[in-house]
Formats: structure tokens, sequence, C-alpha cells
């Protein structure tokens, strides 16, 4: 009790919550940068054909920027404020300003669940799946460029496995929202979520080609490399518990009558 107490950083739950943020903060940013160069591209590039392409990519990856990056960022935010403890919760160190100013980016420019129904259910079957191929395809490029890569083969390899599953999830969604509406709309938030941490693992692979190349010259990129390996250790195995959810259906969702959600207790505690 005497002595100097340790650093918070000797705890793993509390590197695990910092680490996350970083990993998912880092790829928020470049996502976003890399949609900002396509709008660019969408409007001044010479070439029509490649105008096209990345204004169909721009329309694929808006609601899916809006959405994934103000969703992290609440959760962000409420891990931050955790690490805070009690002072994170009271308004003297203004952690939860920071808490409440980002509750509200997930409701306004249109609630995150009207986002994620714009993607399953205009965006992915527009065009025969024409703008998702602006994504699908660059992506399977990069796999099939750097799979003999010694340095990003770890990465390479589950992001492949992460991408082919939200290509069947992609598929399987089509086919079962022919039958039944409410199959997209049951589907669509968890879509969203696996649509942008494959997005987002995309984007690590980018920052990670970079960061092997220039790992000698600034321990910034040493650390890019270890976040980045966080990211497909403990973040985009996320992927398969959504294509997991999506599989089982609207039936479960749709069948509890209007009624049944209703708070009144009429358990009795009797045996």
């Amino acid at each position: 009790p005497s002595e100097e107490a340790d650093p918070l950083l000797v705890h793993p739950d509390i590197r695990r919550m910092l680490l996350r943020a970083k990993a998912l903060i880092d790829s928020s940013r470049m996502l976003s940068a890399w949609t900002a160069l396509a709008i660019d591209r969408s409007v001044k590039d010479p070439d029509e054909k490649i105008r096209k392409a990345n204004n169909d990519l721009v329309e694929l990856m808006t609601p899916i920027i809006k959405s994934i990056l103000t969703d992290y960022g609440v959760e962000i935010s409420s891990e931050m404020l955790q690490i805070f403890g009690g002072h994170g919760y009271i308004r003297e160190y203004g952690m939860e300003q920071f808490y409440r100013d980002a509750r509200i980016a997930p409701i306004w420019e249109g609630t995150n669940g009207i986002q994620a129904m714009d993607l399953a259910g205009r965006k992915m079957p527009q065009g025969m799946g024409r703008l998702l191929r602006r994504f699908f395809h660059p992506a399977l490029a990069f796999i099939e460029v750097n799979r003999g890569d010694e340095n990003l083969k770890e990465f390479v390899i589950p992001f492949e496995k992460a991408l082919k599953g939200l290509q069947k999830t992609s598929m399987f969604m089509a086919q079962k929202g022919l039958s039944n509406p409410y199959e997209i709309g049951a589907a669509a938030s968890d879509y969203m979520k696996q649509f942008g941490l494959v997005s987002m693992g995309y984007m690590w692979l980018l920052m990670l080609k970079t960061a092997f190349l220039k790992q000698d010259e600034d321990d910034f990129y040493k650390n890019k490399i270890i976040i980045g390996r966080f990211f497909f250790e403990r973040i985009l195995p996320e992927t398969l518990s959504r294509a997991i959810a999506i599989g089982t259906g609207s039936k479960t969702m749709m069948s509890l009558p209007d009624d049944g959600f209703e708070s009144a207790n009429k358990f009795s505690g009797k045996a």
C-alpha cells in the first residue's frame, strides 16, 4: 500500500480497450480518406469509365462510413470513459460530454438503421450487384497480388476468408430477400457491421503494406504493424458472428406478437 501504484497500462484489459480504439480509429480514417479520393476521381478524372466506377464506389461506401464510424465513435467514447472510471462519469474531466456528443451521430443525418436498410435494400442489389463489385474486385485483386508476400501472409489469409464470407452473405440475402422482404430488414444492421469490418480489414492491408516497407525508418510503422495485427486477431473475426446471425433469418424476429413487447411483469415467483 505504501508503494506507488502501477500505471493503468500494465493491465491487459486497459490495453485491449486502447488498442481496439486505435485499430478502429486508424482504419476509419483510412476508409474515409480512401472514399474521399474516390469522390475526387468521380468528378475530376478525365476518363468517363473511371469517373463512373468511382461514383459507384462512393454510393456503396457512403452508408457504410456514416454508420460504422458513428457506431464505433459511441463505443470508443464509452470505453474511454470506462478507463477514466468514476472520473470519466462525472463532469469535471469532460469525458461524459464526449460520450453525449458522440451519441447523437448514429441518430441524425439518417439513423444508422436507415443507413443499413439503404445498403442492404438498395445498394446491394443495384445493377445486379454492380456497386458491390466496385469494392470486391479491387480487394480480390490485392489478395492475388500479395498472396505470396511473407510479411502480409498472416493478414491476407484471414482477410480473404472474411471477404469470401461477405460475398456469401450478400448472395444469401439477395436470394432470401426475393421471397421475403423481412429477410433484408432483419439482416441489414448485421450486414452493415460485417461489410464495415471487411472494409476496415482492406484498409489495414493497404496500411500494412506501406508499414512493412518503412518499418526500419521509424517506430511509427513498427507500432502500426502491431495495431494492425491486433485488428486481424481481435476485431476482424467479429464478421463470423454477424454472418451467423444473418443466417438465422427473420422468422424468430417477426414471430413475437406486438403485445409481447409490453414490459408488464406477470411472474408470480411461485414454483
